[in-house]
């Protein structure tokens, strides 16, 4: 007969990590073949906050699921081209805010581009162009009428599919992603957040600001 093969506990895990993955990415791509719903929100968007493997830290962040209507783009010109998406959600107490910003690029927008950024995930390859992507997501938390309390997180641990449908005198988007981040220090702490979620973006006025 033959033998069980045993798995040690770092395969296990690797294993797991390449399976939900895997799953998240259909789960990424079915939402991005949605077609627009009959809503009259030119903006749908949906973040999923978990903690692990507690679900709560000293950080300004909740475990929680959220929802937004409300996102930006601007064209970024000057000493560091490029551009940026805010993509607003609010949760039972915190709202958020994730950033999508590509930074010191020749990259312009037009219709039918597709652009993964992966950052960290083995197996998954990029397709974008040259340049500094810098994922963030940013939490706003209000004490009292005058007094609020910020946290934010860069992620160093991402895949971000973004899919341009309109490019003229306004823009529309759809994108899925995934990230993932320690929340302190992870030689000492295990608390990490993980981030998934999707939005799509019909019709946004496209800014523009100079950074020199």
């Amino acid at each position: 007969m033959m033998e069980k093969i045993r798995l040690k506990p770092w395969q296990k895990i690797l294993i797991f990590s390449v399976a939900a993955l895997l799953i998240l990415l259909v789960i990424i791509n079915i939402i991005l073949n949605q077609k627009p719903s009959e809503s009259n929100s030119l903006v749908s968007v949906k973040m999923n906050i978990d903690l692990e493997p507690t679900d709560s830290t000293f950080r300004v962040f909740n475990e929680e699921k959220t929802l937004g209507d409300t996102a930006r783009f601007e064209i970024i010109s000057g000493g560091d081209q490029g551009w940026v998406f805010q993509i607003f959600a609010k949760g039972k107490a915190i709202n958020y805010i994730l950033y999508i910003d590509f930074r010191q690029t020749e990259h312009k927008w037009k219709k039918g581009d597709s652009l993964v950024f992966v950052q960290n995930i083995q197996g998954i390859k990029p397709n974008c162009p040259l340049g500094l992507f810098q994922p963030k997501l940013e939490s706003k938390l209000k004490i009292n009428n005058n007094s609020f309390l910020y946290d934010n997180l860069n992620f160093s641990k991402y895949y971000f599919l973004i899919k341009c449908e309109q490019f003229d005198s306004l823009a529309s988007f759809i994108g899925g992603f995934y990230a993932e981040q320690y929340l302190l220090n992870p030689e000492v702490y295990e608390d990490k957040l993980i981030l998934t979620g999707a939005f799509r973006a019909d019709s946004l006025k496209i800014g523009n600001r100079i950074v020199n």
